[in-house]
């Protein structure tokens, strides 16, 4: 049985790549200076697990990062977050494992919500804006 969290995480790297493509998808590290924007990262992941009498329940949270160089197109950086979100929500509801070996009591993983914002970024040289897209699943 796979972990939720990296059930959850490769469904949503899978989400990002098939929209904006790989070279726009990164997680663990940062790109290097110099990567084109705008860009993907998958940051941080959050999860509770709490036993219950045969099986284990919980929550994922899973934090998606958006930068882009363009500060007067705001409506773009929305657009795309939206995109991304949109596509989410579209995807199956429970987000199961896809690997074929696995048995069909594998894990369930349930999309539940999103929260996004759009902050200033002056970390370069150049301004940004940062989208961070809060993401909460639970799995059982």
């Amino acid at each position: 049985m796979r972990d939720p969290g990296q059930i959850a995480f490769c469904r949503v790297r899978k989400i990002i790549e098939d929209i904006f493509g790989k070279n726009s998808t990164y997680d663990t590290v940062l790109p290097e200076v110099g990567t084109s924007y705008p860009f993907f990262y998958i940051g941080e992941s959050f999860q509770n697990d709490e036993l219950l009498k045969n099986s284990v329940a919980g929550t994922i949270n899973l934090t998606v990062h958006y930068w882009t160089d363009q500060v007067r197109a705001r409506g773009k950086a929305v657009e795309d977050m939206r995109k991304f979100k949109s596509a989410l929500y579209e995807s199956e509801n429970t987000l199961e494992n896809e690997d074929e070996n696995t048995s069909n009591d594998e894990t369930k993983i349930h999309f539940l919500r999103a929260t996004s914002r759009i902050l200033a970024d002056n970390s370069t040289a150049v301004p940004l804006l940062h989208g961070v897209i809060e993401l909460y699943f639970s799995f059982s």
